[in-house]
């Protein structure tokens, strides 16, 4: 996983815009109690691929398909890097606004947006 400006592997991270940032199996880590949406990665889409969620929500981004794809925000923040098939990545969204994101490898068909009230 890739966080500008601090790089980490499966570590839970503070401080980076309000958004906590842990990646990995999600079988450890992370301290988020609180509530929880998810995300499909398949077919080279996001579903649901908008979603509007509360301040210290986790957002889990699972990759069901065969192929790989990352989740990478359009500005500085996140970026899962290459998620493999069944593949996990989280963010827990600390703070209010709105969070585009793509997949790298297909920027223009896969595309997602997260509002944080």
């Amino acid at each position: 996983m890739r966080v500008n400006p601090v790089s980490c592997v499966a570590v839970l991270l503070a401080g980076c815009g309000g958004l906590n940032l842990t990646s990995g199996n999600g079988n450890g880590g992370g301290g988020n109690t609180g509530p929880t949406a998810s995300i499909t990665v398949h077919d080279n889409a996001y579903a649901p691929n908008v979603i509007t969620i509360k301040v210290g929500t986790k957002v889990n981004w699972r990759n069901n398909g065969p192929s790989s794809h990352t989740v990478t925000s359009d500005s500085t923040g996140f970026d899962s890097g290459a998620l493999a098939a069944s593949g996990l990545f989280q963010v827990t969204f600390n703070t209010p606004g709105t969070y585009a994101y793509h997949c790298t490898f297909h920027p223009t068909t896969m595309t997602g947006t997260i509002t944080v009230q």
